[in-house]
């Protein structure tokens, strides 16, 4: 029987800034697996190796609503004791809504603050219907631009690994949705560009061995 796989919950460039989520969980008796990996190149760090680092928090997928509510609930004791020069004090209404309707790009604390402003300044707000929306503009595919598909077939014809990789990444790709559903990342049709340039690729590469071996054997 297959072990359930835990996905990315949250990404950490400092492990400190990953305890209080750990404590959270063990707290609360959920699994979870708290990781550490290389982060993307970054040049202005590439020689310190602490800031090289990424901490990666992952959970079970049908776990992802549960410890989002225990960390609203857990950062909401601590709405009132905020300074009374957070910035979030200077963002407009306009800014503050960006905050609550892009909840997946903040910390739990700045989107609860967010919710309290504007419930002070007397702008309402329809959490369901803006967790809905949110929902469907994540749930949309990831833009594809022409030049990569381009690049990718031209590639794939050559024999080229860069087509191969190309074609692989558009087909196979996912992403992890904030309840925790995986879904592909990229749209039907350029999947159905990704296999293409995947197979050629390969195929390619097969026959130039293929008629490299014969040429060597004859």
């Amino acid at each position: 029987m297959l072990e359930p796989q835990l996905l990315v919950f949250r990404r950490y460039n400092d492990v400190a800034l990953s305890a209080g989520l750990v404590a959270l969980l063990q707290k609360n008796d959920i699994t979870y697996e708290l990781l550490e990996s290389p982060m993307v190149f970054n040049p202005s760090m590439a020689f310190n190796e602490e800031y090289n680092k990424e901490f990666v928090v992952k959970l079970l997928p049908e776990d992802f609503d549960r410890v989002e509510k225990l960390i609203i609930k857990d950062e909401a004791q601590h709405i009132d004791n905020v300074d009374s020069d957070y910035y979030l004090f200077a963002f407009s209404d306009e800014e503050l809504l960006d905050v609550v309707t892009k909840y997946d790009e903040w910390n739990a604390f700045d989107v609860i603050l967010a919710r309290k402003l504007l419930h002070e300044r007397g702008v309402t707000i329809d959490e369901e219907n803006i967790a809905a929306q949110r929902m469907e503009v994540l749930q949309k595919p990831e833009e594809t631009k022409s030049f990569w598909i381009v690049v990718g077939y031209v590639s794939a014809f050559l024999g080229g690994i860069f087509g191969i990789l190309i074609g692989w990444l558009l087909s196979t790709s996912k992403k992890t949705l904030p309840n925790g559903e995986r879904i592909y990342a990229y749209g039907d049709v350029d999947r159905r560009h990704g296999q293409r340039m995947f197979f050629i690729g390969i195929v390619v590469i097969v026959i130039a061995v293929g008629m490299r071996v014969y040429n060597l054997m004859n």
